[in-house]
């Protein structure tokens, strides 16, 4: 496997680097991810206990829970976070279950971690070191304070310390036989650093749209073509009862308490500060927490009694009591008029999530909505339901989608035409590029530093493969198209190659490196089943 990786990228070194790059972050940060694994395929006994399988071995919940465990224990100690934090709780639970695939690899290959290297990543563990050695009160103490309340011993964090040193023995194994060779590095800095001067016709739809000229029997066409898909959404009209947020004044006590439960998330310089540094912050940031929660259950409760009276009046006495119910808390009654379920504001409040109230409404109340400068309980006076739109309610709409849709065609016939025109120059195709209005010059690049410029994936994937003078075919973007045309390659230097080498060195062996990790996850994917419940 490595043979073939390391010739493909002598072949294909020009474009794979910043594939490769994608591909590894994709494959292994998605497979990494909570639900990822879900794509494979399998169904869970719910009374069996296993949840996945791994290399022809079943992943139980006790495997998750022995993990999510083990992995709090190694990230206390490689973050020097308490085992409580939250972030720590938040990313074990997220690595439990690539880490039990990982350990089955392991153990797949052999992997086995004996005591004494267990030993050794324990006694030189920053945290038990005082002076630079192992210090046997320092460990007591961790036992004694991160691990003893969790009902957690010193096999716990043996077994979590050999659990880590077999997943780091295992992504070693990823890389460990890669070779590159000095003609390999020589070559890719040489790629890497030469200059190119490219010329780019940028067709953008919008610059075409002043050439569309539609009637309106076409729009209509276009209308009973694609009708289906033209709908007035919901409407409602309705009142909302406003709790102005109260406000609330926090004592030092109280403030030290929640200080205890967040100071690991106001770091400076990676270090927690002390109270009295961040008192201010963390008092404006919890007064406005409890002012919010306290206006909300006032809110919620009252969203439950004007539920449970509306509910014991007829239909059209309903919206009086709610008005009365909200009278009698001196709240502000606000009138909604009409506003639609797609609407991103009612009126000049933007506040979606009330808007989403109004549209799962069961009955005519809502329930207590947090908004930006307010708590909201809606009632719905009426409700119009969906329904397929007429033409001239939705003209302007059609037009806008036929204007775009024929503007774009016009931008990527237009790439066509020009490359039509370059395929029957022959030699004249840096001169046709010079004359025609639509390309521009893009400044010389290397590939150590592509152009930051519009579309550049697309314009930097044409160029790998063309010649001075050469041009790429019209290639179709969302917003239109465009033609690529080499108006030179130029090769670095002696000395620019001689400046360059280290860092094309690092970037050549890091892409296989990746490349590597990126097959190791392939493989992982291919041996792994996450069981769906039934």
């Amino acid at each position: 496997m490595i043979r073939n990786m390391n010739s493909i990228f002598m072949k294909h070194g020009r474009w794979l680097f910043a594939l490769v790059t994608i591909l590894i972050a994709v494959s292994f940060l998605g497979f990494l991810s909570p639900g990822f694994t879900g794509m494979f395929s399998g169904t869970r006994d719910p009374n069996s206990g296993a949840i996945g399988e791994a290399f022809g071995e079943t992943i139980t919940i006790e495997d998750i829970r022995a993990q999510n465990t083990r992995s709090m224990i190694i990230f206390s100690l490689i973050y020097k976070r308490p085992i409580g934090d939250r972030m720590l709780e938040q990313a074990a639970s997220q690595n439990a279950f690539p880490a039990a695939i990982r350990l089955k690899a392991a153990k797949h290959l052999g992997i086995r971690i004996s005591d004494e290297e267990v030993a050794d990543f324990i006694g030189s563990e920053q945290t038990f070191q005082k002076d630079g050695k192992f210090d046997l009160e320092l460990f007591d103490e961790y036992l004694e304070v991160q691990l003893k309340p969790l009902r957690l011993g010193p096999t716990d964090l043996d077994e979590s310390v050999r659990d880590f040193l077999a997943q780091n023995a295992l992504e070693r194994l990823v890389v460990e036989n890669i070779v590159t060779t000095p003609d390999e590095i020589d070559k890719f800095n040489q790629m890497f650093n030469q200059k190119i001067e490219l010329t780019v016709a940028n067709l953008k739809s919008e610059d075409f749209k002043k050439q569309v000229k539609i009637s309106d029997d076409e729009l209509e066409k276009y209308f009973k073509e694609h009708e289906a898909k033209y709908r007035i959404a919901e409407r409602f009209n309705g009142l909302l009862a406003v709790f102005d947020f109260e406000p609330f004044q926090a004592s030092d006590d109280k403030l030290k308490e929640y200080y205890e439960t967040v100071k690991s998330e106001h770091l400076k310089d990676g270090k927690e500060q002390p109270f009295e540094a961040i008192k201010k912050e963390l008092a404006t940031e919890y007064n406005q927490k409890k002012s919010i929660e306290q206006t909300l259950r006032k809110g919620q409760m009252f969203a439950s009694k004007a539920y449970e009276k509306s509910n014991a009046q007829p239909e059209n006495e309903r919206s009086k009591t709610f008005v009365e119910l909200a009278s009698k808390d001196k709240l502000r009654l606000t009138e909604t008029g009409w506003f639609s379920a797609d609407a991103d504001k009612i009126g000049k409040l933007q506040e979606p999530a009330l808007i989403n109230e109004f549209r799962e409404i069961t009955g005519v109340i809502t329930n207590a909505v947090p908004g930006k400068d307010a708590i909201y309980v809606g009632f719905l006076l009426n409700k119009e339901d969906s329904r397929q739109a007429q033409f001239a309610e939705v003209k302007e709409q059609v037009r806008k989608e036929l204007t775009d849709q024929k503007a774009l065609e016009l931008a990527r016939q237009k790439a066509r035409d020009i490359v039509k025109k370059m395929a029957q120059a022959k030699d004249n195709v840096i001169e046709i590029a010079k004359k025609e209005p639509h390309f521009t010059i893009v400044p010389v690049y290397t590939m150590m530093a592509p152009p930051q410029i519009a579309d550049s994936n697309y314009i930097l994937q044409q160029a790998e493969n063309l010649n001075s003078g050469g041009f790429s075919p019209a290639i179709d973007t969302p917003t239109g198209a465009l033609v690529v045309v080499m108006l030179k390659r130029s090769a670095p230097s002696d000395k620019e190659l001689e400046e360059k080498r280290s860092i094309a060195e690092y970037i050549f062996k890091q892409n296989k490196s990746n490349a590597a990790s990126a097959s190791f996850n392939a493989w992982l994917q291919a041996n792994t089943k996450e069981f769906r419940r039934q």
